[in-house]
């Protein structure tokens, strides 16, 4: 059973570019960038992710990147476990800004007539995703995938939020399903290298992980600069 431990420096997760609904507004959060001996936050799917020798660009982690695996939520020790941890509560109305309350609501009155579109649903779990209700993003992309399965971009930010309610093991466990269908899907594999090294401290699959994904991009990046061939190197052991 992996040891708890807190992800305060642990990197956020980062959100793959997913095809969006219509009408949706594109959100770009800012993230604080990780010290330079910290990796960077995972890469989510609306900003963006690895390119041809090009840096992570910082999104909302899973969604965007920061210095605390997700954007502008600070993080809470992750549990070790079988079941998802209870999912912290939704943020006051009053706290979401006014254009993505009513984006939210314009999805939610679409929704009750094509309450199967995955496009509307997806679209509505990015919106959860960025305004820090992992709950509901959790609820909006698996309904998504079930009327549109494998999507790898909406499978990726949906791994995201199970990291964000604590339970790893699912996020690590929908990065693979996500590598399966797409074994040089950067995203994924950079944010499972993210959860295995620190949250469940299994290193050795970590560096296998990162591995993998400079074998698809030897130039590959971390969103402060930092090359990811040089900051696998600080990826310690395990213990036998």
């Amino acid at each position: 059973m992996a040891k708890k431990h807190s992800r305060k420096s642990a990197p956020p997760p980062a959100k793959s570019p997913a095809k969006q609904a219509p009408a949706a507004t594109p959100v770009s959060p800012s993230s604080p960038t990780p010290p330079a001996s910290v990796p960077a936050p995972m890469v989510r799917r609306s900003t963006c992710f690895f390119g041809m020798g090009a840096m992570l660009v910082f999104g909302v982690l899973l969604g965007s990147m920061t210095a605390t695996f997700m954007h502008n939520t600070p993080s809470a020790p992750a549990k070790q476990q079988t079941a998802a941890a209870p999912a912290q509560p939704a943020p006051a109305k009053e706290s979401i800004p006014p254009e993505l309350q009513q984006r939210i609501a314009e999805l939610q009155n679409q929704l009750a007539s094509k309450p199967n579109d995955a496009e509307l649903l997806s679209a509505l779990g990015s919106l959860y995703f960025d305004t820090n209700q992992p709950a509901r993003a959790i609820e909006a992309y698996e309904a998504s995938l079930r009327f549109a399965p494998g999507n790898v971009l909406v499978m990726t930010d949906l791994g995201i939020m199970y990291r964000e309610i604590g339970n790893p093991e699912k996020a690590v466990s929908l990065f693979r399903e996500v590598i399966a269908l797409k074994p040089d899907f950067e995203n994924a594999l950079f944010n499972l290298g993210v959860v295995l090294n620190f949250d469940l401290h299994r290193h050795d699959e970590a560096r296998a992980a990162w591995q993998q994904l400079l074998n698809v991009n030897p130039a590959a990046r971390t969103p402060n600069g930092d090359p990811v061939s040089e900051v696998i190197k600080t990826i310690p052991k395990d213990k036998k």
